[in-house]
């Protein structure tokens, strides 16, 4: 499961990841659904296809990775904006202090 946003930063291992699983894209936000279409992924069509097929739009929240690491070093709460494991992980861990 990428954001779409990881998946295109990864154009050189793209097809190397096709290969080895089903890659499962979460749109987020304001995303253009023919950004897979042209961006310049070096694949070939039927490649393309396999990716743009699996793009899924799910409860869309206008946040990022680095929203939250940006609201946990300013001390605010991430509560309903990650998996409460997932909030303990980080607060167990200390990450992002």
């Amino acid at each position: 499961l990428l954001e779409v946003e990881v998946l295109l930063g990864q154009r050189a291992n793209i097809e190397r990841l096709l290969d080895l699983c089903e890659i499962i894209t979460m749109a987020r936000p304001g995303y253009e659904g023919d950004r897979l279409r042209t961006a310049d992924l070096h694949l070939p069509p039927s490649r393309q296809d396999q990716l743009r097929r699996q793009v899924f739009h799910g409860h869309l929240i206008d946040i990022s990775a680095s929203d939250i690491r940006v609201r946990i070093a300013q001390g605010h709460g991430i509560r309903y904006l990650v998996p409460d494991a997932v909030e303990a992980y980080i607060r167990r861990h200390r990450l992002y202090q």
